[in-house]
């Protein structure tokens, strides 16, 4: 529709969302396998791709209530140890 400037800012930050499905990954890199990831819907509408944190096989099945962390993504090591953040979902 070409339409510019048509949507209004919405925070997510404090909401919880529910996993709509996941997948724990041994062959990427993790500090800690596997890594689990998947995708999570919020009731207020929107879907995000996320990682997920502080969570382990008990705590991640579909449906579950999760919340939104700001948190270390990675570290940049060919950049001095720059660590980079992102918004991670973690069980509620």
């Amino acid at each position: 529709c070409h339409a510019v400037d048509s949507q209004d800012p919405y925070a997510m930050a404090g909401l919880e969302a529910n996993v709509m499905s996941f997948t724990a990954d041994s062959l990427t890199y993790s500090p800690d396998p596997p890594a689990y990831y998947g995708m999570i819907t919020f009731p207020e509408g929107g879907r995000f791709m996320a990682d997920f944190t502080d969570s382990d096989k008990e705590q991640v099945k579909v449906g579950a209530k999760m919340r939104m962390t700001f948190r270390i993504r990675d570290n940049d090591t060919m950049r001095g140890g720059f660590k980079r953040y992102f918004w991670k979902a973690a069980p509620v």
